[in-house]
């Protein structure tokens, strides 16, 4: 629920039309991403014996720079493709939030659909 909750605030993000929506938009986004580390956390001890754990705990705390530099490229791909698709189209900086959100409900998607 709070990947879910995380990819709403995103795909909200992208579409807020004033400051104010987008800055609620963003307190939603902090309060879905706060839930995932507690949760994960347990996840990860009930799924892996003791010896695991550490190795377990390492890939996930990796996701964060992992995520951020594949966020950063699919971001970048998304732009440069509606540009060449449609020459003079400014994406901007909701492209970025519209993508992240949608990668993010897949995720979502999939953990709610696997994870017990």
């Amino acid at each position: 629920a709070a990947c879910a909750l995380w990819a709403v605030a995103m795909l909200l993000h992208g579409a807020a039309p004033s400051v104010p929506a987008l800055i609620a938009s963003r307190l939603m986004h902090g309060v879905g991403a706060a839930f995932c580390s507690p949760v994960a956390s347990s996840l990860i001890a009930d799924a892996f014996a003791p010896e695991q754990r550490g190795l377990a705990y390492s890939i996930y705390a990796s996701g964060l720079y992992v995520g951020t530099a594949l966020a950063i490229l699919a971001s970048s791909a998304s732009a440069f493709a509606g540009r060449a698709a449609v020459p003079g189209l400014q994406l901007g900086w909701r492209a970025s939030a519209w993508v992240a959100g949608a990668v993010s409900a897949l995720a979502a998607a999939a953990l709610i659909l696997t994870v017990p």
